[in-house]
């Protein structure tokens, strides 16, 4: 059907920005919205517990832009040209 592959996408699209933590998509604006099953096996899901959300976002050089709910990412120069640390 037309359009079902773009409902599903803005799902998962939630579902990761939750994960990340898109200041936006909060737990809170997903209940509000009703769009909870995007939640649903978190605990079996997630980043990981080797490194908090903020250490991450500064080992991969990530910002968080809370005006546009947007992360802005710097140049990381291993990953930008494809080399070892």
């Amino acid at each position: 059907r037309p359009g079902m592959n773009n409902k599903l996408q803005g799902s998962v699209i939630k579902r990761v920005k939750n994960m990340v933590g898109y200041p936006g998509d909060t737990v809170e604006w997903i209940k509000d919205n009703n769009i909870e099953f995007v939640l649903e096996g978190m605990e079996h899901y997630s980043l990981g517990t080797v490194r908090t959300r903020d250490e991450y976002l500064k080992f991969a050089g990530i910002d968080v832009d809370y005006e546009n709910n947007s992360f802005i990412s710097s140049h990381i120069s291993w990953c930008d040209n494809g080399e070892l640390e």
